[in-house]
């Protein structure tokens, strides 16, 4: 399949986690290496496509910033398939957790591992996608995000997975934000999930939040860009009003989990070490 192809069924690609975005999209980037305008071009492209990717905007960002960006996009499938945020999380769970979460990839693969973990499900009504992915963790009760409350009572901790994470905090699922407020309430520990790639330098997350949406500290957010068509490459923005992340800031979270185990949120939040090409941020409006 030629590159630009498979690139444009990334960017249409709906649904799929945040991982398995990124590492498709630098398979692709390492067969376009030896062009580096196409290489602008179509990072710019997916970005506008999954603004609130995290890893992928990790993958453009080394990508662009490097003199190998063949090499490179190499090095990061391989980190990409090798994430071990999931076993991460699975190993620091004390045997006996009563755990609350939002369903998400990294939650699931975890804790389908820990069957002497209690997980409770929440989510949001007729979430029929979320409902399947239920059967994969044998043994999780599923509750509706108006019980949210009851989900919590006796729980000892809180999973929340990051579509993105930088120094003011993480991006998460508008549902996951409400299960972190009501967990805030109780007094319940909230962990903020991070697979590789999620958390981003300042510049870097700024940018994310912005054209998702989410308004920073000290930071107006823009609206996204319309739709429009590059070599081929049809894109559409998010639809105005149908923002699906909010914004969990670092003092909520006890911890951040990432590949490297749990962190202390401040400074795992603010220790990426991701480049911040010129090309992802310095754009007209």
């Amino acid at each position: 399949m030629h590159p630009i192809e498979r690139l444009r069924l990334v960017a249409r690609a709906d649904g799929l986690e945040a991982g398995t975005v990124a590492l498709e999209a630098a398979d692709a980037l390492r067969a376009l290496a030896d062009e580096p305008r196409a290489l602008v071009t179509a990072c710019r492209r997916l970005l506008d496509a999954h603004p609130d990717c995290g890893p992928l905007w990790w993958v453009s960002a080394h990508v662009l910033a490097s003199s190998a960006p063949g090499e490179v996009a190499g090095l990061l499938v391989d980190l990409l398939v090798g994430d071990e945020t999931a076993d991460e999380l699975a190993s620091c769970l004390p045997s006996g957790a009563v755990v609350v979460a939002v369903p998400g990839p990294v939650v699931d693969r975890s804790l389908s591992g820990r069957p002497d973990v209690e997980l409770r499900y929440v989510e949001e009504p007729f979430a029929l996608q979320h409902a399947r992915r239920i059967g994969a963790v044998r043994g999780a009760t599923r509750w509706l995000i108006d019980e949210a409350a009851a989900a919590i009572e006796g729980a000892g901790l809180v999973l929340v997975e990051a579509s993105a994470g930088g120094p003011d905090g993480v991006l998460v699922d508008r549902w996951a934000a409400r299960l972190a407020a009501g967990a805030a309430r109780a007094g319940a520990a909230i962990w903020a999930v991070a697979p590789i790639g999620a958390i981003l330098p300042a510049a870097l997350f700024s940018e994310c939040a912005g054209r998702c949406g989410v308004a920073l500290p000290g930071v107006v957010p823009r609206r996204a860009a319309g739709s429009f068509t590059t070599e081929g490459l049809a894109y559409g923005a998010p639809e105005e009003g149908e923002r699906r992340l909010e914004l969990l800031g670092a003092e909520m979270l006890g911890a951040v989990v990432t590949a490297e185990g749990p962190g202390d949120p401040e400074d795992t939040l603010g220790e990426s070490e991701c480049p911040v090409p010129l090309e992802l941020v310095d754009r007209p409006r």
